[in-house]
């Protein structure tokens, strides 16, 4: 198994500078260098299991061979007289002489010989289902390998450039385009086995007749050269036809989301006809690209038959072969046309699918720019180094500014990079331990931006996020994120029972625990659903209301029993009475851990509600990415805040 450090330089060798897009290039020679990197890295993950399939495909070959060498001992022992001493008449002469020897009956030499051709038959069978089964396993064993190194470079790529990325490409990315690297890997393996088979072949006939077979070779090579535009034709439409179906993906799942929305406008029709365009693109593309294979397919198959028909001419006409080896000869060449056909119909196949093995390696290398810094430990084990981290007096975010800026490898072709608009300028905003702050402000303000760097989801562009006097540096941030909870204003939830989805916030939780943390929510409610804490909440959550999904997330943030807690508009979807009885069991876990009966639990809230940030013990208010006014409720005016 390689090492992760070359399998990161092997991705990040598949066209970084490219911005994560596929190399556009269609020339054949690209193909090539491609499908070098495909069988290397179908190698590195499993070099003995690469090993003994392209074994058992020489044995197979071999076998074929054997059986095709067979055919004269038996049409000898049929009673066909082979005369003269060309290559082709020995193999029947040595058998009967063999035969002579053994001591076999001359009655018995047909069943003899046919037995022997039979067993040989069915070896090369046997080793023919053995091939297949290890090309199947070795290729599903590669595509695990590469989805798994995929996925982990997606979910531990930075969120800031995660959220610039259609989610609906990384679905196409994990399912479509694996599964097409999955046929690239079959087919390099039936490649390896033809090319075998094919040489072997070659190998006979130059044995029994030289110059035949290199007329037979010259005039192959010849049809090669002119199929080489053919094949940078196909990589190309290959390339357009996943790039549509990428499309077809991520709108689909788009608009599947916000199925609900098209419904209330009424806009099935126009949805349907997007559908429908996309679909007539996708499908513009795969003719596109079965065309260029079919006619290169037909041209192949024409050159071949007319090089077969040259062949047999000249070797009778001029060559005057031996019967014995025309026959032999006509057998190597009617196995090795379709063959040979058979490998440029797979070769046009492998280019047209090998552009989604560039994709593939392309995102990875970009996702692994885009990666967050590895965590710092400082003793044996996660647990360790995350102990490390406490909040003690406060979270500052000192002197933050911040832009959602656009990558130089995220723009579109030829558009100009502009200055970066800041979202926050100059924030100081200290988030004492034990307390509940809250941040007010118009939308836009950049409140939810606050929420995300206090968490360490995003990185300042200047300015730094301070735990009691000390910076947190790249390092530092996945650990800190180990002690914070956090509930959004979107929830959503797996398509699991409430128990499963709580459980994965900690998933050595007792029952008691899961019961606390439920009350602590308000969200008791669960009990009493069809199945109880075992009810299965449907795709992200939607057999639930919007209140009761909320108070799910909240229940499972708080089972964290994290050290900051992160309201990110959380309670806007609850009533009044259900969002007063939860801020106010937080105020008292806030209370009790002031009074010592249980750890520190810290508070930053984003709303918009006075009736919630009327419970804060310190409210801050957001104009235009600054800090307009900061106090507690008695001290601000509502009547000048943007509370409602």
């Amino acid at each position: 198994m390689p090492s992760p450090a070359s399998l990161n330089s092997e991705t990040a060798s598949a066209s970084h500078a490219a911005g994560g897009s596929a190399p556009a290039s269609g020339h054949a020679g690209s193909t090539w260098r491609t499908a070098l990197r495909l069988v290397g890295f179908t190698v590195g993950v499993d070099p003995q299991a690469f090993g003994l399939t392209v074994a058992t495909a020489l044995a197979g070959s071999l076998a074929e061979g054997a059986g095709l060498v067979l055919l004269l001992p038996l049409l000898a022992a049929a009673g066909l007289n082979f005369t003269g001493s060309s290559a082709a008449s020995r193999p029947g002469v040595e058998s009967q002489r063999l035969l002579l020897r053994a001591g076999v009956p001359h009655a018995l030499w047909l069943p003899v010989v046919l037995g022997i051709f039979l067993a040989t038959g069915g070896l090369r069978s046997l080793l023919r289902r053995s091939q297949s089964m290890m090309v199947y396993t070795t290729a599903t064993r590669v595509q695990l390998t590469l989805s798994r190194r995929v996925y982990e470079s997606v979910v531990k790529a930075q969120w800031g450039y995660l959220v610039r990325q259609r989610s609906g490409g990384f679905t196409h990315l994990l399912t479509d385009e694996l599964r097409h690297v999955s046929d690239a890997i079959s087919l390099s393996l039936s490649l390896i086995n033809l090319s075998c088979l094919t040489l072997l072949y070659l190998g006979v006939a130059l044995k029994l007749s030289a110059p035949m077979t290199l007329l037979v070779l010259a005039m192959g090579g010849a049809l090669m050269l002119l199929q080489r535009r053919s094949l940078g034709r196909t990589r190309s439409s290959g390339k357009d036809l996943w790039e549509s179906v990428g499309e077809v993906y991520a709108a689909t799942e788009e608009h599947l989301l916000n199925l609900k929305s098209v419904k209330t406008y009424d806009a099935e029709d126009r949805d349907l006809q997007m559908f429908a365009d996309l679909c007539r693109k996708v499908a513009r593309h795969a003719v596109r690209s079965m065309k260029h294979q079919a006619g290169s397919a037909f041209w192949f198959e024409v050159g071949s038959l007319a090089a077969l028909g040259s062949v047999i001419f000249l070797a009778l006409g001029v060559l005057h072969v031996q019967p014995a080896t025309m026959l032999l000869l006509l057998a190597i060449f009617t196995r090795l046309m379709p063959q040979l056909a058979n490998l440029q119909g797979q070769i046009h196949q492998y280019a047209s699918i090998l552009p989604a093995f560039e994709h593939v390696l392309a995102i990875e290398a970009d996702c692994l720019a885009h990666g967050e810094a590895k965590v710092v430990e400082t003793g044996p084990g996660d647990s360790a180094g995350a102990a490390r981290l406490s909040l003690e007096r406060e979270i500052r975010l000192e002197d933050i500014w911040f832009a959602y800026e656009t990558s130089v490898g995220d723009r579109e072709p030829g558009l100009v990079l502009r200055e970066p608009k800041f979202v926050l300028r100059g924030v100081d905003l200290p988030i004492e331990a034990g307390m509940l702050t809250a941040v007010v402000g118009p939308s836009g303000a950049g409140k939810s931006t606050i929420a995300d760097l206090t968490n360490g989801l995003l990185l300042p562009t200047r300015g730094r996020l301070v735990l009691d006097g000390c910076a947190l540096g790249p390092g530092e941030i996945r650990q800190w994120r180990r002690q914070v909870g956090y509930v959004g204003q979107e929830t959503v939830l797996f398509h699991q029972s409430v128990r499963e989805n709580l459980l994965w916030a900690r998933p050595e939780a007792t029952d008691g625990e899961l019961r606390e943390a439920l009350m602590l929510a308000s969200a008791g409610f669960v009990y009493d659903l069809p199945g109880g804490i075992d009810t299965v909440v449907g795709d992200r959550g939607v057999l639930l209301s919007s209140g009761q999904r909320q108070r799910i997330s909240l229940a499972r943030a708080l089972l964290r029993k994290p050290m900051l807690l992160i309201l990110d508009e959380a309670t806007n979807a609850l009533d009044v009475e259900n969002e007063a009885r939860i801020l106010d069991a937080i105020r008292d876990a806030i209370r009790d851990a002031r009074q010592g009966r249980q750890g520190t639990l810290t508070v930053l809230m984003i709303a918009h509600r006075a009736s919630a940030v009327r419970r804060a013990d310190r409210i801050f208010e957001l104009e235009d990415g600054r800090i307009a006014r900061a106090g507690t409720w008695e001290e601000l005016n509502p009547a000048e805040t943007h509370l409602r």
